[in-house]
């Protein structure tokens, strides 16, 4: 038994080894930076599969690995639902072997050496295609796992996060390929030393010194590494210099942000509503007491009720922007009959079931009449320069935003209209559950206090993790961006500070500060260059302000949306063509029939 699990180990520690470097690599706690993992989680798994010829071997091997990067990476789903990080856990050792077994067949057809260069081709242009199916999970682009390097990564406004995972694929097949090409073709090694043993015996008869070897692969690594690290590194540097020099322009708002530190658990309690929305109005209540914001952002479902039915709700909220006089953009559930019928109730098959956010807008700066009160000698006199003179009925209500990226299995099930039969599939997460995609990027827009009209562009949650559905957004006139969450679900593992890092990438990619309200998780303000300010810490209530940056830049990730992982598939497709084409040509050649010329009479 001990040999079995020795010989086991041997076989399999590449590829265990892979998986652990990748899922370690994720963005995690603060004090743990582990990213540059991802630059060589391939090279054990990829120098041990050059030796592969089997399939199901091959196969065996790939799933190995990434069964054990799956737990490792995405173990923190454990804490809001089993049923689901297991699910996950299925779902990222299949996306993440397509590449790998394109990887396999592309070595059939084209040889070892083609195949690893086309590898992060092939790479960039399935996560950029997985990402825009209906069941994708946004969390598994390998070029998240960079977030949190913001001193890196700033070509993202040219690419977007699938440049990251082209740098990534490729640095590890430039480590593969020194490996490689020095061990056979710098250094004449015969392609049949597959074990240590063999290569050792190959080296004492041919007279090369390992210390030569050592030394030259050495070199070979650290100048792939710099070619690798210098392009990325100047371009950052450039961004920053030139963000510099820009500063003293840009115009600036005062966002105030709100972090409850509600039980999600709990939140769409019906009991506990009343309460929900009384502990987040005092939170600003308090916050506002010292300050005067250009706007106020509260959480995702801050005020967990059908927002535009409830009347008495609408007017607590309205009465408290009045008298805020600031303002407000907030989480709110929201529900649609699908026809105009009568004769439907919200509790039927034809009900819809939105996330959304909606933004409140203190009136016109004179009072109403009937609420100027004449002082009695008991009393304040409320005059109309006093907010508190302004009427709930004048805070104006902008259209809903509602959210267009729902979480699988979780928000929505994939393909329920079609096969309503699904809904069985759904996981419990607290309230959700059931929820119908948004159609409409809505920018909203409010006044500052010196009378400046801004657009705010809004994500929710998940919608965070799709770049073009916020970069849609921007072209269409936000000038800076909310991110609202709910993210105590994850407890307290590693998720909610995976999440924060992901909404840098996007402060990068569109070149948009981004004022980010967590219920429970992390609040703070982010810059257009992917620096997170006045972090509000996680499980704890608290609200944070400071000043966020407009801007109308179109980067061109904006302008030219997932140009690059387009044109990578666009290129795959021509390769695919042209192989095509030629295997047909030799197979015409084949058939086709000597002439009567061709034939040669002998005698």
């Amino acid at each position: 038994m001990k040999n079995f699990f020795h010989k086991l180990g041997q076989r399999f520690w590449p590829y265990a080894l892979s998986g652990v470097l990748m899922g370690l690599s994720w963005p995690s706690y603060p004090y743990v930076r582990l990213e540059v993992f991802t630059w060589i989680w391939m090279v054990p798994m990829l120098l041990a599969l050059k030796s592969v010829k089997t399939f199901w071997r091959y196969l065996l091997n790939v799933v190995v690995a990434l069964f054990i990067f799956s737990v490792f990476g995405e173990y923190w789903l454990i804490t809001s639902t089993k049923l689901g990080a297991l699910l996950l856990f299925f779902v990222c050792t299949v996306v993440y072997s397509v590449p790998l077994i394109a990887l396999f067949f592309i070595r059939r057809a084209l040889g070892w050496r083609l195949a690893l260069w086309l590898l992060p081709v092939v790479w960039t242009a399935w996560d950029w295609l997985y990402h825009r199916s209906d069941g994708s999970f946004g969390w598994l682009a390998m070029g998240v796992t960079q977030s949190n390097l913001y001193w890196l990564v700033q070509y993202v406004d040219i690419t977007g996060v699938w440049g990251i995972t082209f740098w990534l694929v490729l640095f590890n097949v430039l480590i593969v390929r020194a490996l490689d090409e020095f061990r056979i073709a710098n250094f004449g090694l015969r392609i049949d030393c597959t074990t240590p043993h063999e290569e050792s015996q190959y080296l004492r008869t041919s007279g090369i010194q390992r210390s030569t070897i050592r030394n030259r692969l050495i070199r070979r690594l650290a100048v792939s590494a710099a070619a690798m690290l210098l392009p990325p590194l100047a371009y950052s540097a450039f961004i920053f210099i030139n963000a510099a020099r820009t500063t003293a322009t840009d115009r600036e708002i005062s966002v105030l942000l709100i972090q409850p530190n509600i039980d999600p658990w709990q939140k769409f309690d019906t009991k506990s509503g009343p309460a929900v929305l009384g502990k987040t109005l005092a939170l600003t209540d308090s916050a506002l007491a010292n300050q005067k914001p250009d706007l106020i952002v509260w959480p995702e479902s801050a005020v967990p009720y059908f927002f535009d039915e409830n009347r008495p709700v609408q007017e607590v909220v309205k009465r408290a922007v009045a008298r805020w006089d600031t303002p407000l953009l907030t989480g709110v559930m929201d529900r649609r009959i699908k026809n105009d019928s009568q004769t439907q109730t919200p509790r039927g098959d034809n009900t819809e079931l939105f996330n959304a956010a909606l933004m409140l807008t203190p009136g016109a700066t004179k009072p109403a009449e009937s609420l100027v009160r004449k002082s009695s000698g008991t009393g304040p006199q409320v005059t109309g320069n006093d907010p508190r003179a302004r009427h709930w009925s004048d805070v104006k209500t902008s259209d809903l935003y509602r959210k267009r990226i729902l979480m699988p299995f979780v928000e929505r099930v994939p393909l329920v209209e079609q096969f309503p039969a699904l809904s069985r599939l759904a996981i419990n997460v607290g309230g959700s559950g059931g929820f119908t995609r948004g159609q409409e990027p809505t920018v909203f827009s409010f006044r500052d206090r010196q009378g400046e009209n801004v657009t705010v562009g809004t994500a929710i949650c998940y919608d965070q993790e799709y770049p073009a559905e916020m970069a849609e957004s921007v072209r269409n006139g936000a000038e800076m961006l909310a991110v609202i969450t709910n993210e105590g679900y994850w407890s307290k593992t590693q998720g909610a500070y995976e999440m924060a890092a992901f909404t840098r990438l996007r402060a990068i990619e569109m070149r948009r500060s981004i004022a980010r309200a967590a219920n429970t998780g992390i609040s703070g303000l982010i810059d257009p260059l992917g620096r997170m300010y006045g972090e509000v810490p996680w499980w704890s209530e608290q609200s944070v302000s400071g000043k966020l940056k407009l801007s109308r830049q179109m980067t061109l990730y904006v302008r030219y949306t997932d140009f690059f992982p387009k044109a990578c598939l666009w290129l795959l497709l021509g390769l695919a063509a042209a192989i095509c084409l030629q295997r047909l040509r030799r197979l015409m050649s084949w058939r086709q029939p000597r002439s009567i010329s061709d034939t040669r009479v002998t005698t």
